[in-house]
């Protein structure tokens, strides 16, 4: 198949092959009645997540009690601060989705190649993501019916210790309060889901687009006076104006690339680093809970699903962060590897141009600082691993 070179005829996005999370999500609806929705799920969350809290100040002064009661924080801690940020950032989250739809090229204008490359990167990372959705119903499934927190004496097992003015230990309020409990998991798993599929929606069609944008490079003069040799093909007008149409298209698409990658690092800085942070916290905690808990083979079952869970999460920003620095930075091969020396000066300057705007790749930071890449992963396993050793010396744990 030919490269079809938009100037053409119009090849917006008319095949997002990622169009089922774009439907399953409907973040833009912030702006209407669903914002209602969001509103009541943060403040519901906020409350109950009070009252689990206001709970393990009661255990400060029961170090391992504390850290089994607080398994489950960091998953409603940045569920609110997820919601927030999709809330009050709500104009970006709809200049992702319509530039997507508007703006972006379809996946065949390329050609076969790029586009099955494409599918395979978008492959990889839904794989992720379905574990990750996965994984979240397993351990809700698992805490419905299984407490991963011992009860104090007289208390009926719940998936978890909440502080509440009234008793809750007689029928029917007991099970009201287990169905409260097991939907405010559900609606922290959903917020943290949300925040993490629109961050992969978004970054995987960047990806995609710079993967489109490079073979246009690399072949910009290609079926364009084939017939002449070289020397014809740099006296011709014909042939540099009809390249400098498609080196134009190409920069102005680079612009957008670059805008929207801009807009994505912002978006995601002020989350990124709070959700290190809790990463790193859940898995110390969790790995430190299923070091102690001998013979409790249910309890370290949903402990270790729960770690699973969160390093997929982690997977799901780390691995799109980095193939976006590389296909970001690949532009530059692509321009070296056209047929710039045909070329006259004033395409040449534009070319140097974009290789100007091409070196510093899209980098995906936490807080502005920390660059989000694949052996963050490593990292951050290996020292929960040192922390969860100086944690147990620290409690005398054998």
């Amino acid at each position: 198949m030919p490269l079809i070179y938009p100037e053409e005829g119009e090849y917006r996005m008319n095949r997002d092959y990622l169009i089922y999370i774009r439907k399953c999500l409907q973040l833009h609806g912030f702006d209407g009645k669903k914002k209602y929705v969001w509103h009541a799920t943060f403040i519901f969350i906020t409350l109950l997540s009070c009252g689990r809290l206001s709970y393990a100040f009661r255990l400060i002064n029961e170090p391992k009690m504390l850290v089994e009661i607080i398994v489950t924080y960091p998953l409603a801690i940045m569920a609110v601060l997820k919601l927030q940020m999709l809330y009050l950032d709500k104009k970006r989250v709809q200049y992702f989705y319509d530039t997507v739809l508007n703006e972006f090229w379809d996946y065949h204008i390329a050609g076969p190649r790029p586009e099955a490359e494409i599918k395979r990167k978008h492959f990889r990372v839904y794989l992720l993501f379905i574990g990750e959705v996965g994984g979240a119903l397993v351990i809700l499934f698992f805490l419905s019916i299984i407490p991963i927190v011992d009860m104090p004496g007289g208390k009926l097992p719940l998936p978890f210790i909440n502080w509440t003015p009234f008793d809750i230990d007689s029928s029917p309020i007991q099970e009201i309060f287990r169905v409260i409990m097991m939907w405010n998991l559900l609606l922290s798993i959903l917020s943290n889901m949300f925040f993490d599929a629109l961050f992969f929606y978004a970054t995987e069609h960047l990806i995609a687009q710079f993967i489109l944008l490079k073979e246009l490079l690399e072949n910009i003069a290609k079926n364009i006076m084939e017939e002449k040799d070289d020397c014809e093909k740099f006296s011709s007008m014909e042939f540099q104006n009809k390249v400098y149409g498609r080196l134009r298209l190409c920069i102005a698409h680079h612009v957008k690339l670059l805008k929207f990658g801009k807009n994505l690092q912002e978006f995601c800085s002020v989350i990124l680093l709070p959700q290190m942070l809790m990463t790193y916290a859940l898995l110390v905690i969790n790995g430190f809970v299923i070091s102690i808990s001998n013979n409790e083979l249910a309890k370290v079952f949903i402990l270790s699903c729960i770690s699973g869970a969160c390093i997929i999460e982690l997977a799901i920003y780390a691995i799109p962060a980095s193939d976006l620095q590389v296909e970001c930075l690949s532009v530059i091969d692509s321009i070296i590897c056209s047929d710039w020396y045909l070329f006259r000066a004033p395409l040449k300057k534009a070319l140097t141009f974009m290789l100007i705007n091409t070196q510093e790749p899209i980098f995906i930071r936490a807080g502005g600082l920390y660059v989000i890449d694949n052996p963050v992963i490593i990292e951050i396993l290996q020292k929960a691993f040192s922390a969860i050793i100086l944690l147990r010396a620290l409690t005398g744990v054998d």
